[in-house]
């Protein structure tokens, strides 16, 4: 990973700011600005950024944290196509983005799929590489993007639209319950911390 691009919109200033005093050791960070996003949802917010997606590249929501191997392991493990990072569960909360599959692909992603139904959890987290995935993931989402309907959805509903026109798109497995941390709340602050104390502590005995 040699870039990063951040969607932002609300507190912009605020992360702006933050930016101009984080060491991101040789890495580039630019920001693209959703002026509309208090009326809409995290689609319109990619689909603000496609003019970034002339390269190969991973989408993740900017509520995710992720150990580096989870992006090492996906990026290393797949080669061109359309991959989404998904998480097995025995059980799902009513707020969980659950996944279904067919023959192998992913068919539907969506909070609202019955449990029963579900194949995994998706993270929001993304890859998409080679041109003609590329080229065909930029139609769906101008695509979706010129649709009024979609203004308030989330991003993921390009995997729906995917599967409706027929372009596959491949899961990607790995262990959410250790690997992944979704912040919404100060509780996940803390469970985050104590991911960051453990990588910390398993980094200094290696090195010991």
């Amino acid at each position: 990973i040699q870039k990063v691009v951040l969607v932002i919109g609300y507190l912009a200033g605020q992360v702006e700011a933050k930016m101009q005093h984080f060491d991101c050791g040789g890495l580039e960070i630019t920001t693209v600005y959703n002026p509309f996003y208090d009326v809409s949802n995290n689609l319109m917010s990619l689909w603000l950024a496609k003019h970034e997606m002339d390269e190969d590249f991973l989408i993740t929501n900017g509520d995710n944290l992720f150990t580096p191997d989870v992006f090492r392991g996906f990026v290393e493990g797949n080669g061109d196509g359309i991959f989404l990072a998904v998480s097995r569960k025995t059980e799902f909360d009513p707020d969980d983005m659950k996944v279904a599959v067919d023959s192998g692909q992913i068919a539907h992603v969506s909070k609202k799929i019955e449990p029963e139904k579900a194949f995994a959890e998706s993270p929001g987290l993304a890859l998409v590489r080679g041109a003609r995935a590329r080229k065909l993931f930029k139609e769906i989402l101008e695509e979706l993007g010129r649709r009024p309907e979609y203004v308030g959805r989330f991003w993921l509903e390009t995997f729906n639209r995917a599967y409706e026109r027929g372009v596959p798109v491949m899961p990607w497995e790995f262990d959410g319950a250790n690997k992944w941390q979704e912040v919404d709340f100060h509780v996940d602050v803390d469970r985050v911390k104590q991911l960051i104390a453990i990588k910390a502590e398993t980094i200094r005995k290696q090195f010991a």
